[in-house]
This record gives structure tokens, sequence and C-alpha cells, in this order.
């Protein structure tokens, strides 16, 4: 009976051993159970991060890309207002120049064009050029006035007609036969003024440029 007794003594503890075993067997296997819930959990959670962060930066991307593409344009815009701006400007002064001066305007134009280029050219045998509505300004008398102008500074100058020139008006003189040129004809200084008039109009059609696009 004691042998018996023993022997059951000696079962329950296995059993109760089993039991505590089989116990930290699952709760082990829960709390790595819920680790690997956890780290997927993270594992998804970092997944969408990323899919939204790369939505996001496709987006910044397709943003920049529309805001290039826009700026593109509006300077495009911009470049081909500024010309045509540009050539109504050219047109309208050209008109002026052509017509729209008087008689006696033309001729102080022409004498000042020829007065310069002298004193630049510094004298010596001088042709002038002018077109062929203010030739008949270059007269014996004008350029021997012009002449004794030069003269009081110190420059001696001869100054004789030279063939009429398609421009606007003003002059062009050369010196020793065509070796020195000065151009202070209406048209090289429209052309000197150009590149100012050109970063006017910019500035003046930047204003109306969106600041989302301001080049």
């Amino acid at each position: 009976m004691a042998d018996r007794q023993g022997v059951d003594a000696l079962a329950r503890e296995i059993i109760a051993a089993a039991h505590e075993r089989a116990n930290e067997m699952v709760a082990a296997a829960r709390a790595r159970a819920a680790d690997e819930v956890r780290r997927a959990q993270e594992e998804a959670a970092a997944a969408r991060a990323r899919v939204v962060g790369e939505a996001r930066r496709e987006a910044a991307r397709e943003r920049t890309r529309v805001e290039a593409a826009a700026r593109l344009e509006a300077r495009r815009h911009i470049l081909a207002a500024r010309e045509a701006l540009i050539a109504r400007v050219l047109d309208e002064a050209r008109a002026r120049l052509a017509g729209g001066l008087s008689a006696e305007e033309r001729r102080v134009a022409l004498e000042k064009a020829v007065f310069e280029s002298a004193v630049a050219l510094g004298g010596g045998h001088l042709a002038v050029r002018t077109n062929r509505q203010d030739a008949p300004f270059l007269s014996p008398e004008l350029l021997q006035g012009l002449e004794a102008r030069l003269a009081a500074q110190g420059i001696a100058a001869e100054l004789e007609p030279g063939p009429t020139a398609d421009i606007l008006g003003g002059a062009i003189v050369a010196q020793d036969g065509g070796r020195v040129v000065i151009d202070r004809s209406f048209d090289a200084r429209l052309e000197q003024q150009l590149a100012e008039l050109r970063n006017q109009a910019w500035e003046v059609l930047r204003e109306a440029v969106p600041e989302r696009v301001a080049l």
C-alpha cells in the first residue's frame, strides 16, 4: 500500500511538472506569437509609410515638373511678348524718325551727327553720307560752317558729301576712303538702345507673371 501511495505521489508530481512545463511552453508560444504579430504590424506600418512617402515624393516630383514647365511656358510667352513690344516700339520710332520730324529738326540732327563724328575721328578728309531726303542739307555752306567750328577746336577737317545711304536719318562719316567709319545714323542709335529697350521691356512684362512662376 505504501508503494502504491508512493507511485501515485510520483505520478502527481510528474503530471504537475508536465502541466507546469506545458503552461511555460504555451506562455512562450504566446509571447513569440505576440512578437511576430508586433513585428508584422511594424513591417506593415513601415510598408504603408514607404508607400505613402513614395507617393508624396512622386507628387512633389510631379509638382516640381509642372512648376518647371509653367516657368518655361511663362518665359516663352514673356519673350514673345517682349519681342512683339520691341518690334512695335521700333516701328513707331522708325515711322516718327522717317516722317515725323520737321525739316529743321532733321537738319540739326544731321549737322550734330557730322560734327560729333568728325571730332571722334580727329578730322582729316571725311566723306559724309546721309539718306536721299536729307542729302540736300549737305550744302557747301553747311559743310564749311562745320569745318570752321572744328577748326575752332583745333581739328582740321575737309568735309564732302558722299553717296546717299539707306538710313532713316543722321549721318555715316568715313575717313580716308572708308578705312575708318563712324555710324551716327538714326538706325545705329536705335540699335544701340535696343539692348536697354529689351531689358526694360523684360522688367515691365515680368511684373505680370504670377509669383509661382516668377523667373
